[in-house]
């Protein structure tokens, strides 16, 4: 009955005239048929292969009808179809064949109980875990640290309307050829193919957010000041970027000046926009980047001990796995978390306010002007000098001590000799 339905729709939306009215209805019995679509593929066996090879067909003559229809809105057709996979499926895995521009098929595998999903490893079995960060927050830090807690990474970054697959591939390709690894898949079916045990991280606009009412969810911020600095750095390192007036020029005031003055810095505006919307859904999963990197901070402590209770795991665990974590390569790892000292200046400040970052970073609870940012910029440098004298002390009392205890022993042997 369901590959009747399939078949019948998709036949009607391929050959359909240029009525929009009856490209709705389509949509609308199409989305009728999503959840039952996607229950039997996860039953689907190598018998069937044959009807999902005919189906990939007709969803791709359906989707290339809509894209030739580009002066209507069919975006809301699209993203039904793309939810339609066809599946070729075999005893241990399965290929799933998304529609679009190109025909991709990503593999996929099942578990012990035959669902489909992007890896059949169930990890630690708990609840999956799910990251929605601000670009360059410790995304892939804090998923490292859930690596290290037994969650399985299925090396998927998740998007709205797309992924990027990860698997098998160098962390020279992950930086230089990105979007080759792009799969359209709609966020909602990513969601599906993640299993427990597992985690599933990206950046994400807040209209997601009914979707991760109910899951684990951890939320990553960061001082915009820093994201940019950082995504600077990230960015240089993509050769897709080569023809920027920035991209060769190093971290320098000069560079950050064109980058943050670059239409692309507005991307970063709307994800912090984005954030903020998220902290509002789910203040209590709201992880600030400073407190997770920083082990001298405040609020490192409270920070675990709060990521602790949220994955029901003992505080020391959780510390263990950081320790585990830090160092560790990632596509997205420079070395050491970025700094403004010699880089930020008044005009970059001037450019960054007329832009609008000010408002979300004092939304977000970060120094929101120039002048409270100095400040706090002075206090961390204070807190940096009262740590190293600290450290001094300590070396200078450890020294003391052993030099007193080998005067004692010295002492000591000459008065047993006497």
């Amino acid at each position: 009955m369901i590959k009747k339905a399939i078949l019948s729709f998709v036949r009607r939306l391929s050959g359909a005239e240029r009525n929009f009215q009856k490209m709705v209805e389509i949509e609308n019995k199409l989305r009728e048929l999503r959840t039952e679509i996607i229950l039997n593929q996860q039953k689907a066996d190598d018998r069937e292969s044959a009807f999902w090879e005919k189906a990939k067909q007709h969803i791709s003559d359906g989707i290339a009808h809509a894209e030739w229809h580009s002066n209507r809105n069919y975006d809301a057709i699209k993203d039904v179809l793309y939810s339609m996979i066809s599946l070729a499926s075999t005893s241990k895995g399965a290929s799933l064949f998304l529609p679009g521009g190109t025909q991709h098929v990503y593999g996929v595998e099942k578990n012990d109980s035959g669902r489909i999903h992007f890896s059949s490893t169930e990890g630690n079995g708990k609840p999956p875990v799910f990251l929605v960060t601000l670009p360059k927050s410790g995304t892939y830090f804090l998923g490292k640290i859930l690596e290290e807690l037994g969650y399985a990474n299925p090396q998927i970054h998740a998007g709205p309307d797309a992924f990027h697959d990860y698997r098998n591939h160098s962390l020279k390709e992950q930086m230089d050829s990105y979007l080759d690894f792009a799969v359209a898949l709609p966020y909602s079916l990513q969601i599906q193919l993640t299993q427990k045990g597992q985690l599933l991280l990206g950046h994400l606009p807040f209209e997601c957010a009914p979707l991760l009412r109910e899951q684990t969810l951890f939320l990553t911020i960061r001082d915009l000041r820093y994201v940019f600095v950082s995504v600077l750095k990230f960015l240089q390192r993509r050769e897709f970027y080569k023809d920027r007036s920035w991209f060769s020029m190093g971290t320098s005031e000069e560079a950050l000046f064109l980058f943050i003055s670059d239409e692309r810095a507005m991307q970063f505006i709307r994800s912090g926009e984005q954030m903020l919307e998220w902290c509002k859904f789910r203040p209590e999963s709201v992880i600030r980047y400073e407190y997770i990197i920083d082990d001298t901070h405040k609020y490192f402590e409270p920070t675990f001990k709060r990521i602790a209770n949220i994955l029901s795991l003992p505080y020391s665990d959780v510390l263990l796995a950081r320790e585990r974590a830090l160092g560790q390569q990632t596509h997205s790892y420079s070395g050491q978390p970025s700094r403004l000292m010699g880089i930020w200046s008044e005009r970059i400040e001037e450019k960054f306010q007329e832009i609008g970052g000010h408002v979300i970073n004092t939304s977000l609870g970060y120094p929101g002007n120039w002048q409270d940012f100095c400040e706090e910029r002075e206090r961390e440098r204070e807190r940096e000098r009262e740590r190293d004298a600290l450290n001094h002390l300590i070396l200078w009392y450890s020294f003391f001590c052993i030099l007193l205890l080998s005067q004692q022993r010295k002492n000591l042997f000459c008065c047993k000799k006497i």
